[in-house]
């Protein structure tokens, strides 16, 4: 028969402390935003294996901030913060038949890969906080940054990525290079995105305080004070759409939206 299309936004969450007996950890919801029907989500935990008993290997939830996530072909990449960037592959997502093992949820997904955050003798380390996809050159590239408060490094970084096998590409020594960084930028930067060459970045205030979008680039941002809710997070472009997606990260006012 004839396959439905469907419109699938994914959305990282993060719960910081432990809740009751236990911490969730990191997870993405899979929300179904097809036009002219309700949406429909499932959240799907992220999870590393480990050894156990040297022969046996435990599910361990993956406990990062996971302040951004791209989806890029088979893979999603999640901002690790100081740790660098964990990668999934999609087609290893298991669906559970015993959810008291997996914290009540019934799909897992399993850490495929990793990079580790490394740098030049000298330099700070780099912190993964949030990251973006940008599809406008010749080439993709993974968009990352760095949150901070002020004074702090506030970096934004470019990683060519390799279409082939859809992972950041890597020289001889199986090490990823930037092709791009750019240091000391935006306070309090909680996203980045690249739209036809020119730069979105999204920056919060504090609780109960509007947050600010700064369009430009690298060193010639405009601030546009104050135009997005309190809490604002990463955010992401649909060019299909020509629209922005972002969402926010207070309890309670936990808003998924999208600016023209």
């Amino acid at each position: 028969g004839m396959s439905q299309r469907h419109d699938v936004v994914t959305v990282r969450r993060y719960a910081p402390q432990r809740q009751r007996w236990f911490r969730f950890g990191s997870r993405i919801s899979v929300i179904d935003w097809t036009d002219g029907v309700a949406p429909r989500s499932q959240t799907v935990l992220l999870v590393e294996p480990r050894r156990f008993l040297l022969l046996f290997h435990r599910l361990r939830p993956v406990r990062v901030h996971a302040g951004g996530i791209v989806w890029y072909g088979k893979h999603v990449f999640v901002a690790g913060s100081s740790t660098g960037i964990r990668v999934f592959r999609l087609d290893d997502i298991v669906r559970v038949r015993n959810r008291l093992r997996t914290k009540g949820y019934r799909y897992v997904l399993p850490q495929f890969s990793s990079y580790a955050a490394e740098h030049d003798d000298g330099a700070e380390k780099m912190t993964y906080s949030f990251m973006s996809l940008d599809r406008a050159g010749e080439e993709d590239h993974l968009v990352a940054g760095e949150y901070g408060v002020k004074g702090g490094s506030h970096r934004l970084i470019r990683y060519p990525i390799d279409r082939h096998t859809q992972l950041l590409r890597s020289d001889d020594r199986g090490w990823s290079v930037p092709t791009e960084l750019h240091d000391r930028q935006v306070a309090r930067m909680q996203g980045a995105v690249i739209v036809d060459g020119t730069w979105v970045v999204t920056s919060s205030n504090g609780e109960g305080i509007a947050g600010d979008l700064w369009v430009g680039r690298p060193g010639r941002f405009v601030r546009h004070g104050g135009v997005l809710p309190t809490g604002a997070e990463d955010v992401t472009y649909l060019p299909q759409r020509r629209q922005l997606w972002s969402l926010t990260e207070w309890p309670g006012r936990r808003w998924v939206y999208y600016m023209d």
